[in-house]
């Protein structure tokens, strides 16, 4: 079923109207800006990979076919991605608006958390000058590595 421009702009819409948006990809940021927003601390069992997949170890690439997605187009200008370009546009807004990087998550919104937000040898308790590891660090937990 192809969708009309008048569905692909009620899907802006929506984006724009809902109360929270996280991005899987930036899972650790995602609850703390959750929690920035809306209170309550953050929780070790919030970063947790809760619903592990199974391993299959397989390289081979996703075949959308195989699935009934024949006529899913995955290019720069698919209607998911103009709608996920503007999920993550809000995020990335949200996270500047509600100051969530590295060591706010650390020091202020998730410090019963600490493990996600810490580098090994590097102190970031105080006010971080290492404003290139606020959102990207080495050692940076990655979902599903449990």
């Amino acid at each position: 079923m192809q969708g009309t421009q008048a569905d692909l702009q009620l899907a802006l819409a929506r984006v724009s109207s809902l109360g929270f948006i996280g991005l899987t990809g930036e899972w650790d940021l995602s609850i703390c800006l959750f929690h920035a927003m809306y209170g309550g601390d953050c929780l070790p069992v919030e970063f947790r990979n809760v619903r592990p997949g199974a391993e299959k170890g397989n390289d081979t690439a996703y075949d959308p076919l195989s699935i009934g997605l024949g006529n899913y187009n995955p290019g720069n200008e698919s209607w998911d991605n103009i709608v996920y370009a503007a999920a993550k546009d809000i995020f990335w807004k949200n996270i500047h608006k509600y100051d969530v990087r590295r060591t706010t998550c650390l020091n202020k919104f998730c410090p019963q958390a600490a493990d996600y937000f810490t580098m090994k040898g590097v102190d970031l308790r105080g006010d971080s000058t290492k404003v290139d590891v606020e959102f990207d660090w080495p050692g940076r937990y990655a979902y599903g590595q449990d």
